[in-house]
């Protein structure tokens, strides 16, 4: 097992609120529900990777579209990261 701390979102060392006028006109909810389920995807596939267990969710992700979002986020390929024109292909 691994005691790795992964913070809250209204625990990281940037402030939420500062995050929320930068991303989300100040709306401080939507950006803290956002965070924490990005925080969740990662307790998810360190748990999964380490074969810890389960963990209990903070927000209303499947195991299916967390590991969707770890595959997207962590783990995409060239082609689904940016948008080639085709004649520089």
């Amino acid at each position: 097992t691994s005691d790795v701390y992964l913070p809250d979102a209204h625990e990281m060392r940037v402030p939420v609120q500062y995050l929320a006028n930068l991303f989300t006109a100040g709306n401080t909810e939507i950006l803290a529900r956002t965070l924490q389920r990005v925080l969740d995807m990662r307790e998810y596939m360190r748990r999964r990777e380490t074969g810890d267990g389960p963990i209990e969710h903070k927000v209303d992700l499947t195991e299916d579209q967390m590991y969707g979002m770890y595959k997207l986020l962590a783990l995409s390929k060239y082609n689904d990261r940016f948008v080639i024109p085709s004649d520089v292909k």
